[in-house]
């Protein structure tokens, strides 16, 4: 009678040992998993942070080419003011043509960019059996 409560309290003690090594074990898994999600999120955040950058310089340096251009046709028209106008005119017109017209080749270029970003985040980010 005295054996079987050794071996019940052994297998209760095991069973303790297990369910603790089982928690701790899930505690660590949950730990691993939020840390991984803020890397991703950081890794994201950088990525957009980088694209937003380069957009912006790219911006100041198409800005700077349109005044220059805009300076430079203003002296071929004798008026600075038409070189502008002349740049304004133009700019104006694409956004408008883009807009009304929606030529498809422009859709299908940001098509294909989201596409191309989206098969490389798939390809990146690990499936849930792989962990």
């Amino acid at each position: 009678m005295k054996d079987d409560r050794r071996r019940e309290k052994s297998v209760i003690e095991l069973l303790d040992e297990t369910l603790s090594q089982s928690l701790d074990d899930f505690s660590d898994m949950l730990t691993a998993k939020v840390e991984l999600a803020k890397l991703d999120a950081i890794e994201l955040l950088s990525g957009i942070i980088a694209k937003v950058v380069l957009v912006l310089i790219s911006l100041v340096g198409a800005s700077c080419l349109f005044i220059a251009l805009a300076l430079y046709l203003g002296e071929l028209f004798g008026q600075r003011s038409l070189g502008f106008l002349a740049i304004g005119g133009v700019l104006i017109g694409a956004v408008v043509f883009i807009n009304v017209f929606q030529p498809l080749w422009v859709r299908n270029l940001f098509l294909k960019f989201l596409w191309r970003e989206y098969q490389r985040r798939q390809s990146s980010t690990p499936k849930k059996g792989e962990m």
